[in-house]
């Protein structure tokens, strides 16, 4: 057996007049304590909902971006499919024209575009005109030849 493992640390003991009993401690003592208690307590409850409160701030917030990423994203995509309508109704002949088919393509096309309005997508002319970073996006960058 180790001698050491039994060994109490003087420190720790405690003599009957070293013990408090709730006797030995004033009225007003005890209420001050109570009271600093309290307001410790509040103030911690008061943090909790203030980090709770911001938490709440943050995910709707973050939720908010993820959708308007997401509706971006789709709507770009609906973009390539309204940009490909245009380029086969401008090859199209006009014998086309009066097809029922072609003329069911033309509705589809139409409806695609006003869904984009919906969401605040609006055509806008660039052709031929200066680039200008506040209505187009780049998405490719051509080297002019001297």
């Amino acid at each position: 057996m180790n001698p050491d493992k039994h060994k109490v640390d003087e420190s720790e003991i405690r003599t009957d007049e070293e013990s408090i009993s709730a006797e030995d401690i004033s009225p007003e003592d005890m209420i001050s304590s109570l009271q600093a208690e309290v307001a410790e307590l509040n103030d911690k409850y008061l943090r909790a909902m203030a980090e709770f409160e911001n938490y709440r701030r943050r995910t709707i917030a973050e939720k908010a971006d993820w959708i308007r990423t997401s509706t971006q994203k789709l709507a770009l995509e609906i973009c390539d499919v309204v940009d490909n309508f245009e380029r086969a109704f401008t090859n199209a002949k006009p014998e086309d024209l009066a097809n029922p088919f072609f003329q069911g393509i033309q509705l589809i096309e139409k409806q695609l575009a006003k869904a984009l309005e919906k969401e605040g997508v609006k055509k806008i002319e660039a052709l031929g005109k200066e680039f200008d970073p506040d209505f187009h996006d780049a998405l490719a960058h051509i080297p002019q030849r001297i």
